[in-house]
């Protein structure tokens, strides 16, 4: 029987689960937000959680960018991926 050690950084992923880590995290983010979103709009309402959501989207999204760039090892250009910033209109 094979034993397989438990990485403990992205870094030790074999390439095949590094190929699936990243649309893993955008499903989670996805899910988050939704789930976030629906439990806002239950507990303050629909234009309460429109106007929260808009604030929340423009601080996480600074976040969220950072923290895939520095794990991701992508550089960022005003806060957006290199590889999408610096495409053509």
């Amino acid at each position: 029987m094979e034993t397989r050690s438990i990485p403990t950084a992205i870094t030790d992923l074999p390439h095949a689960d590094l190929l699936r880590l990243l649309p893993d995290i955008v499903h989670r983010m996805i899910i988050h937000h939704g789930l976030w979103f629906a439990e806002v709009r239950h507990q303050m309402g629909l234009e309460k959680a429109m106007s929260a959501l808009g604030k929340c989207f423009e601080a996480s999204l600074k976040v969220q960018m950072k923290r895939l760039s520095e794990t991701l090892k992508f550089d960022l250009v005003d806060g957006m991926p290199r590889a999408i910033a610096t495409l053509p209109k």
